[in-house]
Protein backbone atom coordinates (compact mmCIF):
# COMPACT_ATOMS: atom_id res chain seq x y z
CA UNK A 1 0.00 0.00 0.00
CA UNK A 2 2.55 2.62 0.88
CA UNK A 3 5.28 1.37 -2.75
CA UNK A 4 1.40 2.29 -4.55
CA UNK A 5 0.97 5.60 -2.91
CA UNK A 6 4.14 6.86 -3.20
CA UNK A 7 3.96 6.33 -6.95
CA UNK A 8 0.64 7.74 -6.86
CA UNK A 9 2.35 10.74 -4.93
CA UNK A 10 4.98 11.11 -7.31
CA UNK A 11 3.12 11.46 -10.34
CA UNK A 12 0.88 13.82 -8.13
CA UNK A 13 3.47 15.76 -7.67
CA UNK A 14 4.91 16.03 -10.60
CA UNK A 15 1.90 17.14 -12.45
CA UNK A 16 1.61 19.92 -10.02
CA UNK A 17 4.64 21.39 -9.73
CA UNK A 18 4.31 21.59 -13.77
CA UNK A 19 0.81 23.44 -13.43
CA UNK A 20 2.61 25.67 -11.08
CA UNK A 21 5.11 26.61 -13.60
CA UNK A 22 2.89 26.45 -16.43
CA UNK A 23 0.97 28.77 -14.29
CA UNK A 24 -2.08 27.28 -14.52
CA UNK A 25 -2.22 26.71 -10.41
CA UNK A 26 -1.34 29.66 -7.65
CA UNK A 27 1.62 29.22 -5.98
CA UNK A 28 0.09 29.64 -2.60
CA UNK A 29 -2.49 27.15 -2.89
CA UNK A 30 -2.84 24.28 -0.25
CA UNK A 31 -1.47 21.36 -3.16
CA UNK A 32 -3.15 18.27 -3.71
CA UNK A 33 0.74 16.85 -3.82
CA UNK A 34 1.20 17.89 0.24
CA UNK A 35 -1.74 15.51 1.25
CA UNK A 36 -0.01 12.79 -0.66
CA UNK A 37 2.61 13.32 0.47
CA UNK A 38 1.44 13.09 3.91
CA UNK A 39 -0.36 9.86 3.64
CA UNK A 40 3.04 8.30 2.57
CA UNK A 41 4.96 9.34 5.51
CA UNK A 42 1.82 8.03 7.61
CA UNK A 43 1.66 4.83 6.06
CA UNK A 44 5.61 4.11 6.51
CA UNK A 45 5.74 5.65 9.82
CA UNK A 46 3.28 3.22 10.89
CA UNK A 47 4.63 0.45 9.34
CA UNK A 48 8.34 1.45 11.28
CA UNK A 49 6.08 1.28 14.10
CA UNK A 50 4.35 -1.62 13.72
CA UNK A 51 7.51 -3.53 13.11
CA UNK A 52 9.00 -1.77 16.41
CA UNK A 53 6.24 -2.96 18.29
CA UNK A 54 6.50 -6.64 17.15
CA UNK A 55 10.72 -6.44 17.84
CA UNK A 56 10.43 -5.58 21.09
CA UNK A 57 7.48 -7.94 21.99
CA UNK A 58 9.97 -10.59 21.19
CA UNK A 59 11.77 -9.81 24.06
CA UNK A 60 15.59 -10.71 24.24
CA UNK A 61 18.46 -9.31 22.22
CA UNK A 62 15.81 -7.11 19.88
CA UNK A 63 14.32 -5.59 23.44
CA UNK A 64 17.83 -4.48 24.55
CA UNK A 65 19.06 -3.45 20.97
CA UNK A 66 16.26 -1.37 20.73
CA UNK A 67 16.63 0.10 23.78
CA UNK A 68 20.67 0.85 23.81
CA UNK A 69 19.80 2.54 20.48
CA UNK A 70 17.44 4.88 21.22
CA UNK A 71 19.55 5.72 24.15
CA UNK A 72 22.55 6.49 21.72
CA UNK A 73 20.90 8.10 18.82
CA UNK A 74 19.63 10.35 22.40
CA UNK A 75 23.12 10.66 22.58
CA UNK A 76 24.40 11.81 19.40
CA UNK A 77 21.69 14.25 18.76
CA UNK A 78 22.36 15.93 22.00
CA UNK A 79 25.64 17.05 20.70
CA UNK A 80 24.39 17.56 17.21
CA UNK A 81 21.78 20.09 19.22
CA UNK A 82 25.02 21.57 20.57
CA UNK A 83 26.93 22.13 17.99
CA UNK A 84 28.23 25.54 16.81
CA UNK A 85 25.85 27.43 14.14
CA UNK A 86 28.33 28.05 11.88
CA UNK A 87 29.24 24.54 11.59
CA UNK A 88 26.11 22.87 11.27
CA UNK A 89 22.89 25.13 11.10
CA UNK A 90 19.25 23.46 10.20
CA UNK A 91 17.75 27.32 10.93
CA UNK A 92 15.79 25.80 14.09
CA UNK A 93 16.34 28.72 16.52
CA UNK A 94 15.31 31.16 13.58
CA UNK A 95 12.48 29.42 12.45
CA UNK A 96 11.26 28.40 15.73
CA UNK A 97 11.30 32.27 17.05
CA UNK A 98 9.33 33.49 13.42
CA UNK A 99 7.09 30.73 15.25
CA UNK A 100 6.85 32.04 18.50
CA UNK A 101 6.10 35.65 17.11
CA UNK A 102 3.20 34.19 14.60
CA UNK A 103 1.61 32.23 17.91
CA UNK A 104 1.58 35.63 19.89
CA UNK A 105 -0.20 37.87 16.98
CA UNK A 106 -2.75 34.85 16.48
CA UNK A 107 -3.42 34.23 20.15
CA UNK A 108 -3.94 38.28 21.11
CA UNK A 109 -6.46 38.44 17.41
CA UNK A 110 -8.55 35.20 19.31
CA UNK A 111 -8.05 36.04 22.54
CA UNK A 112 -6.38 33.00 23.86
CA UNK A 113 -4.18 34.80 26.11
CA UNK A 114 -6.59 36.68 28.46
CA UNK A 115 -4.21 38.01 30.97
CA UNK A 116 -1.32 39.99 30.61
CA UNK A 117 1.13 37.94 32.45
CA UNK A 118 0.80 34.87 29.69
CA UNK A 119 2.96 37.30 27.71
CA UNK A 120 4.85 33.29 26.57
CA UNK A 121 2.95 30.70 26.89
CA UNK A 122 5.13 28.37 24.47
CA UNK A 123 8.26 26.89 25.64
CA UNK A 124 11.32 28.29 24.98
CA UNK A 125 13.99 27.10 22.23
CA UNK A 126 15.48 24.77 24.58
CA UNK A 127 13.03 23.03 25.44
CA UNK A 128 11.99 22.53 21.67
CA UNK A 129 15.69 21.60 21.22
CA UNK A 130 14.84 18.56 23.78
CA UNK A 131 11.51 17.38 22.00
CA UNK A 132 13.76 17.07 18.63
CA UNK A 133 16.11 15.27 20.66
CA UNK A 134 13.62 12.83 21.89
CA UNK A 135 12.29 12.43 18.46
CA UNK A 136 15.33 11.83 17.46
CA UNK A 137 16.05 9.38 19.60
CA UNK A 138 12.37 7.46 18.94
CA UNK A 139 13.25 8.07 14.78
CA UNK A 140 16.76 5.85 15.40
CA UNK A 141 15.09 3.24 17.42
CA UNK A 142 12.65 2.52 14.54
CA UNK A 143 15.31 2.75 11.93
CA UNK A 144 17.83 0.55 13.65
CA UNK A 145 16.39 -2.89 12.05
CA UNK A 146 15.66 -2.23 9.04
CA UNK A 147 18.89 -0.31 8.81
CA UNK A 148 20.39 -3.60 10.29
CA UNK A 149 18.59 -5.82 7.53
CA UNK A 150 20.22 -3.39 4.56
CA UNK A 151 23.56 -3.92 6.07
CA UNK A 152 22.87 -7.88 5.64
CA UNK A 153 21.82 -7.50 2.02
CA UNK A 154 24.50 -5.32 1.25
CA UNK A 155 27.37 -7.35 2.78
CA UNK A 156 26.11 -10.39 0.89
CA UNK A 157 25.97 -8.78 -2.11
CA UNK A 158 29.82 -7.13 -1.70
CA UNK A 159 30.37 -10.83 -0.83
CA UNK A 160 28.49 -12.38 -3.50
CA UNK A 161 26.91 -15.94 -3.73
CA UNK A 162 27.62 -18.73 -2.01
CA UNK A 163 29.83 -21.20 -3.44
CA UNK A 164 28.24 -22.34 -7.10
CA UNK A 165 28.72 -26.06 -8.84
CA UNK A 166 31.23 -25.48 -11.56
CA UNK A 167 28.36 -25.92 -14.10
CA UNK A 168 26.55 -22.50 -12.74
CA UNK A 169 30.40 -20.95 -12.59
CA UNK A 170 30.70 -21.54 -16.42
CA UNK A 171 27.41 -20.33 -16.99
CA UNK A 172 27.93 -17.10 -15.45
CA UNK A 173 31.69 -16.51 -16.46
CA UNK A 174 30.02 -13.85 -18.95
CA UNK A 175 28.83 -11.67 -16.52
CA UNK A 176 31.82 -10.07 -15.03
CA UNK A 177 30.47 -6.76 -16.69
CA UNK A 178 27.48 -7.07 -14.64
CA UNK A 179 28.64 -8.27 -11.53
CA UNK A 180 31.01 -5.28 -11.94
CA UNK A 181 27.89 -2.97 -12.06
CA UNK A 182 26.12 -4.51 -9.35
CA UNK A 183 29.24 -3.58 -7.46
CA UNK A 184 29.27 0.12 -8.18
CA UNK A 185 25.89 0.27 -7.78
CA UNK A 186 25.65 -1.58 -3.99
CA UNK A 187 28.77 0.72 -3.19
CA UNK A 188 27.19 4.02 -4.11
CA UNK A 189 23.71 2.90 -1.85
CA UNK A 190 25.90 2.06 0.82
CA UNK A 191 28.49 5.14 0.71
CA UNK A 192 26.30 7.82 -1.09
CA UNK A 193 24.27 8.53 2.05
CA UNK A 194 27.51 9.68 3.89
CA UNK A 195 27.93 13.15 1.84
CA UNK A 196 24.23 13.77 3.05
CA UNK A 197 26.11 14.28 6.44
CA UNK A 198 28.03 17.56 5.76
CA UNK A 199 25.43 18.97 3.37
CA UNK A 200 24.44 20.89 6.04
CA UNK A 201 27.94 21.59 7.03
CA UNK A 202 28.60 25.57 6.30
CA UNK A 203 31.99 26.46 5.97
CA UNK A 204 32.65 23.14 4.20
CA UNK A 205 30.30 22.68 1.86
CA UNK A 206 27.88 25.61 2.18
CA UNK A 207 30.08 28.70 2.23
CA UNK A 208 32.05 27.00 -0.49
CA UNK A 209 29.79 26.45 -2.82
CA UNK A 210 28.37 30.09 -2.43
CA UNK A 211 32.05 31.53 -2.83
CA UNK A 212 33.42 29.49 -5.11
CA UNK A 213 31.17 28.76 -7.45
CA UNK A 214 29.00 32.32 -6.98
CA UNK A 215 25.74 29.99 -6.61
CA UNK A 216 22.91 31.47 -4.60
CA UNK A 217 21.59 30.25 -1.69
CA UNK A 218 18.36 28.90 -3.48
CA UNK A 219 20.37 26.98 -6.11
CA UNK A 220 22.34 25.76 -3.36
CA UNK A 221 18.89 24.88 -1.34
CA UNK A 222 17.82 23.28 -4.86
CA UNK A 223 21.04 21.16 -5.30
CA UNK A 224 21.16 20.11 -1.89
CA UNK A 225 17.46 18.63 -2.09
CA UNK A 226 18.30 17.34 -5.86
CA UNK A 227 20.87 15.55 -4.32
CA UNK A 228 19.42 13.77 -1.67
CA UNK A 229 16.23 12.58 -3.74
CA UNK A 230 18.44 11.16 -6.32
CA UNK A 231 20.23 8.97 -3.76
CA UNK A 232 16.90 8.10 -2.95
CA UNK A 233 15.74 7.29 -6.49
CA UNK A 234 18.16 4.90 -6.88
CA UNK A 235 17.70 3.10 -3.68
CA UNK A 236 14.15 2.67 -5.22
CA UNK A 237 15.38 1.45 -8.40
CA UNK A 238 17.73 -1.17 -7.22
CA UNK A 239 15.80 -2.60 -4.73
CA UNK A 240 15.57 -5.63 -7.59
CA UNK A 241 19.30 -6.38 -6.10
CA UNK A 242 18.49 -6.74 -2.27
CA UNK A 243 15.30 -8.75 -3.21
CA UNK A 244 17.80 -11.16 -4.85
CA UNK A 245 20.01 -10.83 -2.23
CA UNK A 246 17.17 -11.81 0.42
CA UNK A 247 16.01 -14.97 -1.31
CA UNK A 248 19.42 -16.34 -1.86
CA UNK A 249 19.84 -16.66 1.67
CA UNK A 250 17.38 -19.90 1.20
CA UNK A 251 20.55 -20.79 -1.08
CA UNK A 252 22.94 -19.94 1.25
CA UNK A 253 21.00 -22.25 3.98
CA UNK A 254 21.45 -25.47 1.58
CA UNK A 255 24.49 -24.61 0.75
CA UNK A 256 25.66 -24.64 4.80
CA UNK A 257 23.84 -27.57 5.44
CA UNK A 258 26.25 -29.71 3.57
CA UNK A 259 29.07 -29.05 5.99
CA UNK A 260 26.61 -29.82 8.78
CA UNK A 261 27.08 -33.69 10.63
CA UNK A 262 23.47 -35.58 11.36
CA UNK A 263 20.34 -35.68 9.52
CA UNK A 264 17.60 -33.15 9.40
CA UNK A 265 14.47 -33.39 8.88
CA UNK A 266 12.83 -32.45 5.60
CA UNK A 267 10.00 -30.52 7.25
CA UNK A 268 12.68 -28.31 8.75
CA UNK A 269 14.39 -27.73 5.50
CA UNK A 270 10.83 -26.80 4.14
CA UNK A 271 10.00 -24.47 6.91
CA UNK A 272 13.69 -22.43 6.30
CA UNK A 273 13.15 -21.82 2.64
CA UNK A 274 9.30 -21.26 2.65
CA UNK A 275 9.88 -18.36 5.57
CA UNK A 276 12.58 -16.98 3.40
CA UNK A 277 10.45 -16.43 0.59
CA UNK A 278 7.18 -15.78 2.84
CA UNK A 279 9.51 -12.61 4.68
CA UNK A 280 10.39 -11.17 1.43
CA UNK A 281 7.51 -8.72 1.23
CA UNK A 282 8.49 -7.23 4.90
CA UNK A 283 12.28 -7.06 3.82
CA UNK A 284 11.55 -4.32 0.75
CA UNK A 285 9.68 -2.60 2.81
CA UNK A 286 12.18 -2.47 5.64
CA UNK A 287 14.59 -1.17 2.60
CA UNK A 288 11.86 0.90 1.01
CA UNK A 289 10.23 2.48 4.10
CA UNK A 290 13.68 5.09 4.50
CA UNK A 291 13.87 5.87 1.41
CA UNK A 292 10.26 6.69 0.94
CA UNK A 293 10.01 9.05 3.70
CA UNK A 294 13.42 10.73 2.66
CA UNK A 295 12.20 11.01 -0.83
CA UNK A 296 8.79 12.34 0.46
CA UNK A 297 10.19 15.12 2.81
CA UNK A 298 12.08 16.09 -0.28
CA UNK A 299 9.09 17.20 -2.29
CA UNK A 300 7.69 18.52 0.48
CA UNK A 301 11.08 20.99 0.75
CA UNK A 302 11.23 21.67 -3.01
CA UNK A 303 8.10 22.73 -2.78
CA UNK A 304 8.48 25.35 0.49
CA UNK A 305 11.31 26.46 -1.35
CA UNK A 306 9.12 27.81 -4.24
CA UNK A 307 6.61 29.43 -1.87
CA UNK A 308 7.09 32.92 -1.01
CA UNK A 309 8.22 34.32 2.36
CA UNK A 310 5.03 35.82 3.48
CA UNK A 311 1.77 33.81 2.14
CA UNK A 312 -1.17 35.68 1.07
CA UNK A 313 -4.64 34.17 0.92
CA UNK A 314 -5.78 32.25 -1.62
CA UNK A 315 -9.42 32.31 -0.93
CA UNK A 316 -10.52 35.59 1.61
CA UNK A 317 -12.39 34.89 4.59
CA UNK A 318 -15.57 36.14 3.48
CA UNK A 319 -15.19 33.51 0.30
CA UNK A 320 -14.37 30.42 2.39
CA UNK A 321 -17.39 31.45 4.81
CA UNK A 322 -19.79 32.13 1.79
CA UNK A 323 -18.79 28.53 0.34
CA UNK A 324 -18.37 26.75 3.44
CA UNK A 325 -20.36 27.77 6.40
CA UNK A 326 -23.25 28.18 4.08
CA UNK A 327 -22.84 24.46 2.80
CA UNK A 328 -22.58 22.74 6.28
CA UNK A 329 -23.26 25.69 8.60
CA UNK A 330 -23.76 23.06 11.71
CA UNK A 331 -20.21 21.01 11.23
CA UNK A 332 -18.25 24.98 10.37
CA UNK A 333 -18.39 27.70 11.74
CA UNK A 334 -17.00 31.04 11.36
CA UNK A 335 -14.60 30.75 13.90
CA UNK A 336 -13.13 27.63 13.20
CA UNK A 337 -12.31 29.07 9.30
CA UNK A 338 -10.71 31.95 11.37
CA UNK A 339 -8.17 29.57 13.38
CA UNK A 340 -7.43 27.38 10.33
CA UNK A 341 -6.08 30.75 8.27
CA UNK A 342 -4.74 31.61 11.84
CA UNK A 343 -2.99 28.04 12.12
CA UNK A 344 -1.66 28.46 8.52
CA UNK A 345 0.23 31.78 9.13
CA UNK A 346 1.75 30.39 12.51
CA UNK A 347 3.47 27.22 10.82
CA UNK A 348 5.76 30.00 8.84
CA UNK A 349 7.81 28.88 5.67
CA UNK A 350 11.10 29.04 8.02
CA UNK A 351 9.82 26.94 10.75
CA UNK A 352 8.67 24.09 8.74
CA UNK A 353 11.64 24.16 6.67
CA UNK A 354 14.15 24.18 9.14
CA UNK A 355 12.38 21.46 10.94
CA UNK A 356 11.85 19.19 7.90
CA UNK A 357 15.55 19.81 6.89
CA UNK A 358 16.45 18.39 10.52
CA UNK A 359 14.15 15.55 10.16
CA UNK A 360 15.67 14.50 6.70
CA UNK A 361 19.02 15.31 7.93
CA UNK A 362 18.75 13.03 10.91
CA UNK A 363 17.12 10.12 8.76
CA UNK A 364 19.34 9.86 6.46
CA UNK A 365 22.39 9.71 9.15
CA UNK A 366 20.61 7.19 11.28
CA UNK A 367 20.46 4.90 8.58
CA UNK A 368 23.43 5.65 7.06
CA UNK A 369 25.62 4.66 10.48
CA UNK A 370 23.58 2.01 11.15
CA UNK A 371 23.75 0.33 7.65
CA UNK A 372 27.38 1.17 7.73
CA UNK A 373 28.28 -0.85 11.09
CA UNK A 374 26.36 -3.69 10.16
CA UNK A 375 27.67 -4.45 6.48
CA UNK A 376 31.20 -4.36 8.49
CA UNK A 377 29.79 -6.43 10.63
CA UNK A 378 28.65 -8.96 8.96
CA UNK A 379 31.22 -8.79 6.40
CA UNK A 380 33.62 -9.63 9.31
CA UNK A 381 31.34 -12.52 10.89
CA UNK A 382 31.02 -13.78 6.99
CA UNK A 383 34.91 -14.29 6.82
CA UNK A 384 35.55 -15.62 9.75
Amino acid sequence: MAVLMSLSSVLIYIVTEASIYLKYTPVTDLHLSYIWSMLVLLFCTKFLCYMFKVYIQLGGGERSLCALSSFLFIVFALFVSMANKNSIDFGIEEGYGEFVQEFMKFANSTKMIKSPEQEDPLPSVKAFKGFLIILSGFIGALLTFPSFRFGSLTSQLLLGEPVLEQEERKNKSGEGMKDKLVQVLVHFNLIAPLFVLVCWCKPLVQDHFISEFAVSERSFNFLRIAFIAVIMLVRIFSIKLYTQAHLNTAKRYLHNLKREAGRIDHKTVQQKVAYTFQYSSVVVLQILTPALIVLQLCFILFSLQNTPDEMPDVLPANTILAGVTDMIPEVVSKSDVTVFQGMRSVLTKNFMTSVISYVVWWVVSANAGVSMLSTCYHHVSEQV
